[in-house]
């Protein structure tokens, strides 16, 4: 079972990164290989995206839950893919290091079943840094367009 674990810093108050993060209208379209997502209710997404793990190429539906956490900047999640052969949970938190910069801390744990699993666990163990890195970048702009709009 692959293990994420990852740690950000950024130069964004935590209110907004966790207006930001809170919203799946908002980071959905950020993911590497995003086709579409469908917010069910403010806890549930559907998210379609296409992945590429070298030989093979394949569209993912991942159903995402989000929970309420037990601190304010706290999110437990799940996730499962339509067929179940991939799903998993994790954790997002925030910390305010000062008013205008947030680390945040990323805990995933993904399982992989059947045939898949030995391509998926290595393309994971392989890419997560390049993936966090995409959707961090994707983030910023994001971010930096929603500032820009909003003056």
């Amino acid at each position: 079972m692959p293990k994420v674990n990852e740690r950000i810093d950024l130069k964004y108050p935590i209110g907004t990164i966790w207006c930001f993060a809170s919203d799946s209208d908002l980071w959905a379209p950020l993911v590497p290989g995003y086709i579409r997502h469908h917010k069910r209710n403010h806890h549930a997404t559907e998210l379609e995206c296409k992945i590429n793990l070298g030989i093979l190429k394949k569209t993912l539906k991942l159903y995402i839950k989000m929970n309420d956490g037990e601190g304010s900047y706290l999110i437990p999640f799940q996730f499962a893919s339509e067929s179940h052969s991939i799903f998993g949970h994790g954790i997002l938190k925030g910390q305010a290091l000062s008013p205008s910069e947030t680390r945040i801390f990323i805990t995933v744990h993904v399982t992989v079943q059947g045939a898949i699993e030995p391509i998926v666990n290595t393309f994971i163990a392989n890419a997560k840094s390049k993936f966090t890195q995409e959707i961090i970048s994707a983030f910023e702009e994001k971010i930096n367009k929603m500032n820009n709009d909003e003056h």
